[in-house]
């Protein structure tokens, strides 16, 4: 099975960023791993990694703070292929706003959960679709959101092997199959 696992703990030093958007441009990236983006011109994003409140989370949280919808952090994973299906999943601390959940490739992404629920919730996706390669996490009301994410993670449930690894594991039979055969 692979295993993407979409963290924010991984970077130890606490880091912030702010930037100011035109319309659809990318502007820097977000401490984590993550990258910001924003749809809608003269949108701030505000980003930080910040000590984890969640029970079971990482060491750190990425904190999110946006004044228009259409906005916040995305990340690229390896592509899994149409077909094979996703499991997808991020805690979510919402303080203001309704956040969602978007997963999809290449910048088209279906909204697959949403929530305006304060407080800690996961949300979360598994489905067969299309290729897929990028996780979204947005603000979707119109006057932003401010959230904290934890445990993002994305996995690929098919456990179908890649080429190299069904190669690897022919080679290794066809190894014992010749030394049985010259015995």
């Amino acid at each position: 099975m692979k295993l993407l696992k979409v963290t924010v703990a991984l970077v130890v030093v606490l880091m912030m960023s702010t930037a100011a958007f035109a319309d659809g441009v990318n502007l820097l990236n977000s401490p984590g791993g993550w990258n910001v983006w924003a749809n809608i011109a003269n949108t701030t994003i505000t980003t930080q990694l910040v000590p984890s409140t969640l029970t079971g989370g990482g060491t750190s949280m990425l904190s999110v703070t946006t004044n228009n919808a259409s906005s916040g952090v995305y990340q690229f994973f390896p592509e899994i292929s149409a077909g094979n299906g996703i499991n997808a999943s991020v805690w979510v601390y919402i303080v203001s706003g309704t956040v969602g959940l978007g997963i999809g490739a290449n910048g088209g992404v279906d909204w697959v959960a949403t929530s305006s629920t304060p407080g800690w919730q996961q949300l979360s996706f598994s489905g067969v679709g299309p290729m897929y390669n990028e996780a979204v996490i947005y603000a979707l009301s119109s006057g932003g959101a401010t959230f904290y994410l934890d445990n993002a993670s994305v996995t690929d449930p098919s456990g179908v092997p890649e080429p190299a690894s069904l190669m690897l594991l022919g080679t290794g039979l066809a190894a014992v199959g010749f030394r049985r055969f010259r015995k």
